[in-house]
């Protein structure tokens, strides 16, 4: 990850999501929910239209299979040269 400058801006939104169906063919993937809390962070944080800037989304190891989420993630938003972790 690249060095930040003091000056750099930075946006802060918050945004969470969870899963509340029973059945499980009916429930979202996990890369799924987290594309949606990022987007309710961009809400929160007032601009949506940033999702695209995005240079770096990191994804802590899960008990999922994918072998790249923050890339499934990145892809959905539109930033598809954001570095995935």
């Amino acid at each position: 990850m690249k060095e930040l400058t003091p000056n750099t801006p930075v946006i802060v939104g918050i945004g969470f999501e969870q899963e509340t169906s029973e059945d499980p063919t009916q429930c979202a993937e996990p890369w799924q929910l987290m594309v949606r809390a990022v987007r309710r962070a961009a809400a929160d944080a007032g601009s949506e239209a940033l999702l695209a800037q995005i240079e770096s989304i990191s994804v802590p190891q899960g008990m999922w299979e994918y072998r790249n989420p923050g890339r499934l993630v990145a892809d959905a938003l539109g930033c598809p040269s954001a570095r995935s972790v």
